[in-house]
């Protein structure tokens, strides 16, 4: 595509979508909830909060949600993915796997092989996130998903740390959907200082930068267009910036200038939506759910401040004459009066009198508001998470657990899909091109199933978890009378099920051959005592026969004849 091209692009895009009254909205929840953080209205860093805010409640509800996903989800601490094959082609690529792992390590089990590349292939990953800024920057995009629905992580290849992520606001960011309803195509319009252009491009960043800098306007600030997008004229077989799957343009925007045209292997935008409808590019927040109650809960503390000041100072009324003025209400505070005026009723007092009862009612108004804004954000559940092993029981966390999850489930769903895996593919494919992770030759090209063992993704599983108890006991019943029934039971697939749900290593089971082995010499053993029994029993049988026909042989008298 040439420059008019893009640029002609560019402006239908900015307006579809009802991409002006998501802006609108944004800005509202920009004003209520992301006073610090507002990238939406651009406020100057270090300004004033809005005084708007009478109420803090969703400000910390949101944190408390944002903190939970990332603690919760991607936890900086432990590893939250594992790596397998797809499950519909695990069995044919693991008979070929083995026979050509068998090749590569000869003596030495070809399953364990393949899972401890898988296993390598983690710990790469996970190694290599966390020193990166992946968990600075996962935070801001948790932030910006339950604000404002929709949040953009970039992740670019870096010479130092290998990956390196940026959080683009969604206000400078503008998304065009696929066929698949997967985002393929993202304009992001955003400033650089001339000096910050000049670092990134030198004399490419065009004519504008280089006449700040001659002016030596350094903090200049200067509108930049990059452009992502799938590239439909390629040649597959080049490996060059020009013939990669997404083509990548940077204009500079007051002249139109193309300063640079690269590429990508994958896209490199990893837009997630907290959830949306077919009709809209763009995403729904619990923010925006809650916005009506954020605002209400707002106005009623100011009313409520407003009264209580009044009950603590309230308006005063006195006479116009015979009071020496200004009138002092301060502690200990002196007023001095005509004596005369003070004989006719003259006083200083409240112009009306405050109805203290309606106080309450306000504050109870407002802890239903409060308590509506905590369930939208899912407060409960995670500070449940925190403390539920002091507090409640394990099975009465998991009823709860499992009830909040019920309604969370599809958002995990979403997040997963559009956010943690595109992360997961583009890093393991760095790290493969950078020499990183090394894939043996025979083992490339297979496609990749992610399992998440997060915390969260655990929790989706407690119904499961719960019904594989149920089933248990059930069993366990009809067994105490009909002892057979066990026998449609397969014990080593029931294990296998319950350690799948609980995430559980394979490194704590014995291999099959092992499995096989043991259970071969306990057969054998078993077999031998049988033998040993049966023998002696045999021996009994024989000892006892031989000693009843003794007693039963009569015995010859002897003697000599006389």
């Amino acid at each position: 595509m040439n420059t008019t091209e893009i640029f002609k692009w560019f402006e239908d895009v900015k307006g579809s979508g009802g991409r002006t009254n998501f802006e609108s909205i944004w800005k509202e929840i920009a004003t209520y909830c992301m006073p610090t953080r507002d990238t939406i209205t651009k406020q100057t860093p270090g300004a004033k909060p809005s005084s708007k805010i009478f109420d803090g409640t969703a400000i910390y509800a949101i944190g408390i949600f944002a903190a939970g996903l990332h603690s919760y989800l991607t936890s900086p601490t432990q590893k939250w993915f594992s790596l397998g094959i797809k499950t519909s082609k695990a069995r044919t690529f693991w008979r070929k796997a083995k026979a050509i792992v068998q090749k590569l390590f000869t003596g030495v089990d070809a399953d364990e092989n393949i899972k401890l590349f898988l296993k390598n292939a983690e710990d790469e990953i996970f190694e290599v996130l966390s020193e990166s800024n992946f968990n600075l920057e996962i935070f801001e995009t948790y932030m910006d998903l339950v604000t404002l629905a929709t949040a953009i992580l970039a992740e670019e290849e870096d010479e130092k740390d290998f990956v390196r992520f940026h959080c683009h606001p969604v206000s400078e960011c503008h998304i065009v959907e696929n066929e698949r309803g997967e985002v393929d195509t993202i304009f992001r319009k955003f400033e650089f200082t001339a000096r910050q252009a000049d670092q990134q491009w030198g004399s490419k960043a065009g004519e504008t930068v280089s006449k700040a800098l001659e002016a030596k306007d350094y903090t200049k600030k200067i509108e930049f267009l990059h452009v992502v997008t799938p590239r439909h004229e390629r040649d597959p077989k080049k490996t060059d910036n020009l013939n990669k799957p997404f083509a990548s343009y940077y204009y500079e925007v007051s002249k139109k200038h193309k300063i640079e045209e690269g590429g990508y292997e994958e896209f490199p935008f990893f837009t997630v939506r907290y959830s949306k409808t077919s009709l809209s590019q763009y995403g729904y927040s619990p923010a925006m759910q809650a916005l009506a109650d954020i605002k209400m809960l707002n106005l009623m503390s100011r009313t409520l401040l407003s009264a209580a000041q009044k009950m603590v100072s309230p308006p005063l009324q006195a006479p116009n004459q015979g009071f020496t003025m200004p009138i002092n209400i301060s502690a200990k505070g002196m007023n001095y009066y005509d004596l005369s005026v003070a004989q006719q009723g003259g006083k200083i007092e409240p112009l009306y009198q405050t109805n203290y009862q309606n106080i309450p009612v306000g504050r109870e108004m407002e802890m239903d508001r409060r308590e509506m804004i905590k369930q939208a954000f899912y407060v409960d559940l995670f500070l449940l998470l925190a403390q539920r092993t002091e507090q409640k029981t394990l099975g009465e966390a998991n009823m709860l657990i499992e009830e909040k999850m019920m309604v969370l489930s599809p958002v995990l769903g979403r997040l997963m899909n559009e956010l943690l895996k595109p992360i997961i593919i583009r890093t393991f494919n760095i790290l493969v091109r950078k020499g990183k992770i090394q894939v043996p030759r025979e083992l490339q090209n297979v496609e990749y199933d992610i399992t998440y063992i997060s915390p969260l993704a655990k929790m989706q599983k407690i119904s499961s978890i719960r019904d594989l108890d149920r089933f248990g006991a059930i069993l366990n019943n009809i067994a105490a009378t009909h002892p057979e029934v066990v026998d449609n039971v397969n014990p080593d697939e029931w294990l296998k099920v319950g350690s799948d749900l609980f995430n559980i290593t394979p490194k704590l089971f014995r291999t099959k051959e092992e499995v096989k082995q043991i259970r071969d010499d306990r057969a054998e053993q078993q077999a031998k005592a049988q033998q040993i029994a049966e023998a002696k029993m045999m021996a009994g049988i024989y000892k006892e026969a031989a000693q009843g026909e003794a007693a039963l042989t009569p015995k010859k008298e002897g003697g000599k004849n006389g």
